[in-house]
């Protein structure tokens, strides 16, 4: 007889089993003390105050929700971060290669492609922003000819092609030293104002082209890699930056080194060496 609804006290001690169990919902205190193993297991709702004293399996646990005081009697125990899920080097600077482009077919010309995976995100020239690879020639290993999802934007010849995987976790081992530490565009002119910025807190003025760029969160060392873009240049003149706002006439001399909290620097003429303030400064910082 059909039931569209199951309550008790306790439903099966041992083990539920069946393809689709409730097209309704089950309610009770214990549902399952060893295990409930379906391939659709409630189309709508599960509540209760013991939900699966051991384990649940199944394709599909509540289309709708799941919802209990105790899901799990104890703990969820197992290896649920391999070493495979996290990013390579290779996976986040992208494996290389020179391939022959046209439809939606990338023909490997030469590169090592062996690491390439269905799903791969792909970049070079014209390839089109979200394309991803769809799959190989038969057999699976051989990634000569690469189908992928967008039709490319005419036909090349012997280009450069990257895929990066899209399916990694960048632990922090390999996305800390890639990533840019501090950066910041600021008017130099006047009253120096920050017109956008990233762990810069602040800028110093001390003078005629010369500022401190002060971070929110200080470096682990002073051994960091700014690099900067500057300018205009009175009357069309050449600019220069200098990374420890030497002073010394005529040269650049020597400054204020870098340390963890900030970073001095100033900006010179070219034709003169003299310091001048500057409309527009970008700096950023790579550690």
């Amino acid at each position: 007889m059909p039931l569209s609804r199951i309550t008790a006290a306790s439903i099966a001690d041992g083990t539920v089993v069946a393809a689709d169990i409730a097209d309704g919902a089950v309610t009770g205190p214990k549902l399952g003390a060893t295990s409930i193993n379906a391939n659709n297991i409630v189309a709508e709702q599960i509540t209760g105050n013991l939900l699966a004293a051991t384990t649940i399996t199944g394709d599909k646990v509540a289309l709708v929700s799941l919802s209990g005081n105790v899901i799990v009697a104890n703990t969820i125990t197992t290896n649920l971060f391999s070493s495979t899920i996290y990013a390579s080097n290779s996976d986040i600077m992208g494996i290389s290669a020179n391939a022959n482009t046209f439809g939606n077919t990338i023909i490997i010309v030469a590169g090592n492609t062996s690491s390439i995976s269905v799903g791969d995100i792909v970049s070079g020239a014209n390839v089109f922003p979200d394309t991803t690879v769809l799959s190989f020639n038969s057999p699976p290993s051989n990634r000569s000819n690469i189908t992928v999802s967008k039709a490319l934007a005419g036909s090349n010849t012997n280009t450069a092609v990257q895929f990066y995987s899209s399916r990694k976790i960048l632990s922090p081992g390999i996305a800390g030293p890639g990533l840019c530490k501090a950066w910041v565009n600021f008017n130099g002119t006047g009253a120096v104002q920050i017109r956008a910025a990233y762990n810069v807190s602040s800028i110093t003025d001390h003078g005629t082209g010369s500022y401190s760029l002060n971070f929110t969160t200080a470096m682990a060392d002073a051994d960091y890699a700014p690099t900067a873009m500057s300018g205009p240049a009175p009357n069309n003149d050449g600019c220069c930056i200098s990374f420890n706002d030497a002073t010394t006439g005529g040269s650049l001399g020597t400054g204020t080194n870098p340390t963890t909290s900030a970073l001095r620097i100033a900006v010179f003429r070219t034709s003169d060496i003299t310091k001048f303030d500057v409309p527009r400064l970008c700096v950023a910082i790579f550690r």
